[in-house]
């Protein structure tokens, strides 16, 4: 055991009892520490990182330091970081907390006299690694520093003569930009020129390359640029990191344009042979740094130079790059780009040196190149190359092959020959890509080839690649004995030997039944459709299948349908087999839909987002409309959470309206029940009397008897049949509520109008629509979509205006809820007083919603960063963005949350906000930070995980002026965001 004292011992103890094991660790630093049998070198093999708060055990004189700080001092040194002169903890964690304004030289120089002792660190390496970490926070903050100490440590440091300076600028290296801000800062600018030789020195940089302090250059050249440009100049021809070399060549054209904007060429020269050494240095293992992002691609820093050489070197720059290429073993994806801007100029020839160089990688190694590669070379007349293009069709990878076949394909007729050979080959991978290229070229003669070989193609993908192609084409069965010969020709290929799904035989199912004859399909007519369809990538019917559906008795098929669902469910429902679910749709009813409705909702929560997009595609299938409004809305309940669910399902939404040729607007409101009312009532009889059923503006039913009396509920004598059918009906209300509600108020934030006599049908015809059109203020709208009157819908049907006249509007007028902004604060007062007289809550926030408008000064705004600093906490700011209809856009380093937008496609308006907090996915303990809000053209910034695509300038081209952008969409936005103003939670800092 080390010798130490006992209440020592006790204290290290008490640390190490709260700190516990570490299983990772070869030797528990416990031993490590207090076992002095155990020797030093062993201290790689203890783990350190949890043990970093002890240095509160070493004893508080460094003169003092007992054999367990020693211990401790060597374990924490072979492990500081590389780089460091020694572990900045002790500095962090011993020596500020015992730092004052009295405290010694002498105390200082004791601790770096022990560390000298115990580690080996030297004088300068003491004195320098106490300016590496507490000059960069003078630096920044002097006069915070000079309150917590590091001021007395800079004082420390330059407490010495200037040869003392120089050898700690010796061993800073690659950190010696603290010093030479240090020394400007202290007015020491003749030490900074004395010492520039040593500031701008070479150091190395990996794999032996050299580079140069680039912060020290830097602060140089804003010194006095023309005093140190020939120090940089003269070290740079040596620079073997083409990164810093470039990094340099920028500094020096930003502070002496003059002379080096008339270098540009030579320097891109200079650049690309320092990447070529590079590159040859490091045996291919270069990285390739990128600037900037420009239409979606990264934008790499070697294409400016290259660029520069083809374009201002003339012939002996193109001969430069070619033979420069031919020494790279590998460039940046970019350079093709820059081949292909210069087609007509260099031809094809350096574009496919480039590609030798990556054809024999993996696909997926390789795969933004490729994709690059395949997109632009129909820029060059590349018929020099046609046999090695033509090779990649049998290349060992799909996507390489696909790729190469739809570059191919757009050489159009002049393909056709040797497509033919692969679509005659051997190889059904080879046959496939041949059918791929024809079925892309899509003239007659492709398209007849396709023909003659269909029948006669065993490989499933090939031939359904042939089905794609020959859509319309091809004769479509309408007769039971076209479809069993069409099941005939499957079951010679070799398609209908085995069950179609491996969890449920075709036995096993319900029969099928043909709508003509009434006959029940066979089995291989059942396999057929099960085997077809399985075949569908999408929830679409197969092109094959489709016949057949059409002459299945619908009436009879529900069983079949449900018996599939439930036995794909019951086997996991692994997505190989999801033409199950299409099956099932296509064929089922209501039971279908209840079943596929349940599977949305549980896939969602299980996290199996693709799987619930399937579902609720499936559920578009079915057609009717209870499907159809529960499609809807699932495209509301998953807007903000698992947005591909709710795009899914609007967009399976929008694919209905558009095969009924409707807006999904009039789809959506079609498919509003009136549960077989006549108008607003559903007269039924009980006991021979006559009572009536009606929708109560809380949305509940109610009914009258004979004498116009409301009744509590239904009478005692009611038949329980017809009870059912109306507890039916009221869940179902419960279900349209929940959706309508929040559709109308999207309607008013759009301004949805509708024509007054559909107006008329929609919200005077059906009872449920009814009770929201007494509940909301409407307005009478021109063709110029201007306010011409507002007026109320009153329970009786009757509708008035401001003055209590009833109201008449032209045939061509439109009609819409008012927005608040259009009208005064007189008008919004009389219609508040009238909803109020009449009991009526309104059913969303409409006269009350906050009005902002847009002040003259801002119409040129593209960004207003009235909101920027602007703090709210973490959960309550994502859970008010959320309840306000904002999405979280994109995550990126880290998680971290970058911004958050609001869309308002239908006036093809996207709102952006920045997000400058430190919230990130799943961590918002921290304050969310607003910034800029700007408005951008619908779809033209990208979110997602890792997206870096927000505008950055304020003269972004997708930017909306906000003069540009609809007064209700800026009032609603602006609005959303005062919120957050008016509850600023910012942190205050309070001095000491």
């Amino acid at each position: 055991m080390v010798s130490i004292t006992i209440e020592k011992k006790q204290r290290v103890d008490a640390y190490f009892q709260g700190v516990g094991q570490f299983f990772w660790s070869t030797i528990q630093p416990y031993d490590f520490l207090l076992d002095d049998s155990i020797p030093l070198s062993a201290a790689k093999s203890v783990s350190h990182w949890s043990v970093r708060e002890a240095y509160e055990l070493l004893n508080d004189d460094p003169e003092e330091w007992d054999a367990f700080d020693e211990r401790f001092l060597v374990l924490m040194m072979t492990h500081k970081s590389a780089g460091d002169f020694y572990d900045y903890d002790l500095v962090k964690r011993w020596l500020m907390p015992k730092l004052g304004y009295t405290t010694s030289t002498r105390f200082l120089d004791s601790v770096g006299a022990a560390l000298k002792r115990i580690v080996g660190v030297s004088t300068t390496e003491w004195l320098a690694g106490l300016l590496c970490y507490s000059g960069k926070w003078y630096y920044q903050e002097p006069e915070e520093a000079y309150k917590t100490g590091e001021k007395r440590l800079i004082d420390y440091v330059f407490n010495r003569d200037d040869s003392a300076i120089a050898e700690i600028a010796h061993d800073l290296g690659y950190k010696s930009h603290l010093l030479v801000q240090m020394l400007l800062i202290k007015n020491k600018i003749g030490l900074v020129d004395q010492l520039s030789p040593i500031f701008l020195r070479h150091l190395p940089a990996a794999d032996t390359r050299l580079s140069i302090n680039l912060c020290c250059a830097d602060v140089l050249l804003s010194l006095n640029a023309l005093r140190y440009e020939p120090l940089i100049e003269a070290q740079m021809a040596d620079i073997s990191e083409s990164s810093a070399l470039l990094s340099l060549q920028d500094k020096l054209r930003i502070h002496l344009p003059q002379k080096y904007e008339a270098l540009t060429l030579q320097m891109a020269y200079d650049y690309m042979g320092c990447v070529r050494r590079e590159m040859i240095l490091r045996k291919g293992e270069l990285f390739f740094s990128g600037s900037y992002s420009i239409e979606r691609r990264t934008v790499y820093d070697l294409e400016k130079p290259v660029a520069t050489v083809l374009d201002e070197g003339g012939t002996e720059g193109i001969a430069y790059v070619g033979s420069w290429l031919k020494q790279m073993s590998r460039i940046p994806e970019g350079l093709l780009h820059v081949f292909a801007e210069r087609a007509s100029q260099i031809g094809p020839d350096f574009f496919m040196e480039s590609f030798r160089m990556y054809k024999n990688w993996e696909f997926e190694s390789g795969r933004q190149f490729f994709r690059d590669f395949f997109k632009l070379l129909p820029a060059f007349d590349y018929s020099a190359y046609y046999p090695e293009i033509w090779a990649l069709t049998r290349h060992k990878s799909k996507k390489m092959r696909e790729l190469a076949a739809v570059t191919l394909a757009k050489l159009g007729e002049t393909a056709i020959p040797e497509a033919q050979k692969l679509l005659n080959d051997k190889k059904a991978d080879v046959r496939q890509t041949g059918s791929l290229i024809l079925s892309l070229i899509r003239t007659d003669r492709a398209q007849q080839l396709l023909l003659n070989a269909l029948e006669a193609e065993r490989n499933d993908d090939a031939r359904d690649l042939m089905l794609d192609s020959l859509t319309g084409m091809l004769p479509t069965p309408t007769t039971e004995a076209g479809v069993l010969e069409m099941v005939e020709k499957a079951r010679q290929r070799g398609k209908l030997d085995l069950p179609a799904l491996p969890f449920v035989a075709e036995t096993a199912l319900p029969a099928l039944y043909w709508r003509e004859s009434g006959n029940p399909l066979d089995v291989d007519t059942v396999r057929f459709l099960l085997y077809r369809q399985g075949r569908s990538k999408d929830i679409r019917p197969d092109a094959e299948a489709w016949p057949l559906y059409a002459l299945i008795d619908r009436n009879r098929s529900q069983p079949f349908a449900n018996a599939i669902l439930k036995a794909y469910f019951e086997s996991g429902a692994d997505a190989k087999y999801k033409g199950c679910l299409t099956v099932g749709a296509l064929l089922g009813g209501p039971d279908a839909t209840d079943l596929l409705k349940a599977k949305v909702n549980a896939w969602t929560e299980a996290s199996r987002g693709k799987m619930a997009e399937y579902a609720v595609q499936a559920l578009a299938l079915v057609g009717d409309n209870k499907a159809l409004r529960a499609v809807e809305f699932f495209a509301r309940k998953y807007k903000s959470k698992n947005k591909n669910v709710g795009s899914a399902a609007q967009e399976a939404f929008g694919i209905a309206a558009q095969t009924l040729g409707i807006s999904p607007y009039d789809l959506a409101d079609s498919i509003i029940p009136d549960f077989g009312f006549e108008g607003l009532f559903r007269s039924f009889e009980v006991d021979g009397e006559t009572y009536r059923a009606f929708v109560g503006t809380d949305f509940k039913l109610a009914f009258l008897d004979e004498d116009n009396r409301l009744m509590k509920s239904l009478p005692k004598a009611t038949s329980t049949t017809l009870k059912d059918e109306f507890k039916e009906v009221g869940k179902e209300i419960r279900d349209i509520v929940k959706a309508q509600s929040g559709r109308l108020e999207q309607y008013l934030v759009t301004q949805r109008k509708w024509p007054a006599d559909r107006w008329q049908a929609l919200f005077m015809g059906n009872p449920v629509m009814f009770t929201y059109a007494i509940r909301l203020i409407w307005g009478v709208f021109n063709a110029d979509q201007t306010l011409v009157y507002s007026f109320q819908c009153l329970e009786d049907q009757t509708l008035v205006n401001e003055e209590g006249d009833e109201v008449e509007w032209p045939q061509d007028a439109q009609l819409g809820m008012v927005h608040p902004l259009s009208l005064t604060p007189e008008q919004i007062a009389h219609w508040t007083e009238q909803l109020a007289d009449a009991d009526l809550i309104p059913i969303l926030p409409q006269l009350t919603r906050r009005v902002v408008t847009l002040p003259e000064t801002a119409r040129t705004l593209t960004k207003d960063r009235q909101f920027e600093g602007v703090e709210h906490g973490g959960f309550g700011f994502v859970s008010k963005m959320e309840k306000l209809g904002w999405y979280r856009g994109s995550v990126q380093d880290g998680g971290w949350i970058a911004n958050y937008y609001k869309d308002f496609s239908d006036l093809g308006i996207t709102a952006l906000l920045s997000q400058q907090g430190n919230i990130s996915v799943g961590y918002y303990d921290e304050n969310a930070a607003l910034g800029p809000v700007m408005f951008v053209r619908s779809g033209s910034v990208r979110f997602g995980n890792y997206v870096y695509d927000e505008p950055e300038k304020d003269t972004d081209e997708r930017l909306i002026l906000f003069g540009q952008v609809p007064p209700i969409v800026y009032s609603e936005v602006m609005a959303d965001l005062s919120f957050f103003k008016e509850n600023d939670q910012r942190k205050t800092t309070v001095n000491p």
